[in-house]
């Protein structure tokens, strides 16, 4: 039974190479050999549908088709390739894809097979580094909505549209973050794809939007803080600031950085002091030692007591990214001082002794 089931698995493979052969040479023969009937009225928006498998298909479906020229000119020619690019230039113009925010609950996070071809044409379009100069403003809205099809991050080319039409990349993100931010997530989980994105992109797509998210902060922001603590605040909180300290300019960071003096000075022993603190360690580690200092002294030595939550939130992986060094942060008598705070609440001998895999908590990053 089991190599009668292979052998169908491989007769049905082999059909289908063969049938991509048959499709592959059709394709090839009529945009090779008879490019302007390809690419006729009546003709183009096939061979694009074609054009558009053939490379997804080439790219392994990873990223659902991208423009690659060195491909097409080796299958065809550099006049074949430029006649595909002006006509994918015209393809993604002639459509309007939706935004999340105007898609219907069912349908937030589907999209038409059509618009990833006219992101492709995008791709094409961007390989000109003067292609930003003869759009107009109703183009720049259209690619930005194109921009958010992306799977993989937002794509390098919306960069360059943020440097050259920086209000309407802002209006058209912004408002996507907006909304994305006034969700209320599901289960006590929220995650914003587009702040994630931010993060992981192009500073120069972040930079636009540093003036909302910093009056979010500033508004919602606060009002979460303040309130009494839910996962769904913090993830919010969490993933704006993360932005900002990746990308922010010196302002935008001293602005976290005396938010997050206020917030650590306001939290108390509750459980946004663990969520403050190492956020002000990485951009003031001197202001944050001499905030957490008088809190040590104060709390009692207790294995998994709140002293301890509080030296581990420093250490977790899952807290900010990228903590200074703080023997070059701190002064040595300051440093030394803040060491022996810590070993006073972290006793070696009462560590954790683990032999198979464990998820770490806040004793074993401490």
């Amino acid at each position: 039974m089991m190599f009668a089931e292979q052998r169908i698995r491989e007769e049905r493979h082999r059909l289908r190479q063969a049938n991509d052969r048959k499709d592959w040479t059709a394709f090839w023969t009529e945009l090779a050999k008879r490019p302007a009937l390809a690419l006729a009225p009546g003709r183009v928006d096939a061979t694009i549908w074609n054009l558009w498998k053939v490379l997804r298909k080439k790219s392994g479906s990873t990223n659902e088709g991208r423009w690659d020229r060195a491909f097409l000119e080796q299958c065809f020619s550099a006049n074949v390739a430029d006649a595909l690019r002006r006509c994918l230039m015209t393809y993604w113009r002639g459509m309007k894809p939706t935004l999340r925010s105007e898609r219907q609950s069912a349908e937030k996070n589907t999209y038409l097979v059509r618009w990833s071809i006219g992101l492709m044409g995008l791709y094409a379009e961007a390989e000109d580094p003067r292609w930003t100069k003869t759009l107009s403003t109703s183009d720049v809205e259209l690619a930005v909505r194109y921009a958010l099809l992306e799977l993989n991050g937002l794509p390098d080319w919306l960069a360059t549209l943020a440097d050259a039409y920086g209000p309407v990349v802002e209006r058209v993100l912004g408002g996507e973050l907006s909304d994305e931010l006034d969700t209320s997530g599901a289960d006590g989980r929220w995650h914003s794809m587009l702040l994630q994105s931010l993060r992981y992109g192009r500073r120069e797509v972040a930079r636009v939007l540093q003036g909302r998210l910093t009056t979010w902060l500033a508004g919602p922001g606060i009002v979460l803080a303040r309130s009494p603590h839910d996962s769904v605040a913090e993830a919010k909180l969490d993933q704006v600031i993360r932005v900002l300290l990746t990308h922010g300019d010196t302002t935008a960071k001293r602005w976290v950085q005396e938010l997050a003096t206020r917030q650590v000075s306001a939290s108390g022993h509750g459980p946004y002091l663990f969520f403050w603190l190492p956020v002000l360690f990485r951009l003031n580690a001197v202001r944050g030692t001499a905030l957490l200092l008088p809190i040590l002294d104060k709390l009692p030595v207790e294995t998994k007591g709140i002293a301890v939550k509080a030296i581990g939130c420093l250490f977790s992986e899952r807290r900010v990214e990228g903590r200074a060094d703080w023997s070059k942060a701190l002064p040595p008598a300051t440093l030394l001082r803040l060491t022996r705070a810590f070993y006073h609440h972290v006793r070696p001998e009462k560590d954790a002794q683990h032999e198979d895999v464990y998820s770490p908590d806040s004793r074993d990053n401490a």
